[in-house]
């Protein structure tokens, strides 16, 4: 939509349509309730006695996923990209998480959760570094899409592999959105500092150091036991 130099009105409302319409599907097909789970009590303290790295993991990507939706375009602008290519680089990234997911599951199940999250992070440090590469960019933020658009899912899942008790999956989920939107907190402003000082390099920077920061800590995370959650 952007592509098409519509009016501001115009975009929005035709945005709101297709995202009215991908919820038919969804509201079309039959769905059991599911069963209402006992009460739980749930306090602050128990945000904190998740594993350590899926909460380290999960702040990173609300880190990474947010500043990527809220400064991808800025950053493109600066890059020197048109108004249509714009919209191309940032389909492309969507295009590259939905394959990220795709075989997140996969890998993750065959290699454990913490090998793909190494790999996840490797191919964002790698796709953040290629950002600068002017000829490429368009494959870079590809990958760049399909590394940190599944950091969420694997950070939850790690999470809920050190649950015992299925009562306690309220607490992973709460906890695990509370990290992730304490990242997506911080994001806009630390990008916005960041390019405010060195233009597009400083959300590549941005990129490159979470990247790198993530893959270190998972590396060395691998040798850390699973730590459950605790109840109330």
């Amino acid at each position: 939509f952007i592509a098409f130099s519509l009016s501001v009105e115009a975009t929005l409302i035709l945005s709101a349509v297709f995202i009215v319409l991908a919820l038919l599907p969804l509201n079309l097909k039959a769905l059991k309730t599911p069963l209402v789970p006992p009460k739980a009590k749930i306090s602050l303290p128990n945000i904190f006695s998740a594993p350590k790295l899926a909460l380290i993991s999960d702040f990173i990507g609300g880190l990474c996923m947010n500043g990527f939706f809220s400064m991808a375009s800025v950053f493109a602008l600066l890059y020197g990209l048109g108004d249509g290519s714009v919209a191309i680089f940032i389909a492309i990234s969507m295009v590259g998480g939905v394959c990220g997911h795709l075989l997140c599951g996969v890998v993750s199940d065959k290699f454990g959760r913490v090998n793909a999250l190494l790999l996840a992070s490797f191919l964002s440090l790698i796709s953040a570094f290629l950002l600068g590469v002017p000829k490429i960019i368009f494959v870079a933020v590809f990958f760049l899409g399909a590394g940190i658009f599944v950091l969420y899912a694997l950070s939850l899942a790690i999470a809920n592999d050190a649950i015992t008790d299925k009562r306690e999956y309220i607490l992973a989920s709460r906890a695990m959105l509370f990290s992730y939107l304490l990242g997506s907190l911080f994001a806009a402003p630390i990008l916005g500092f960041l390019m405010s000082a060195f233009g597009a390099w400083g959300f590549i920077g941005f990129y490159v150091f979470l990247s790198g920061l993530l893959l270190v800590i998972t590396f060395f995370g691998r040798f850390v036991g699973k730590r459950a959650f605790k109840k109330s």
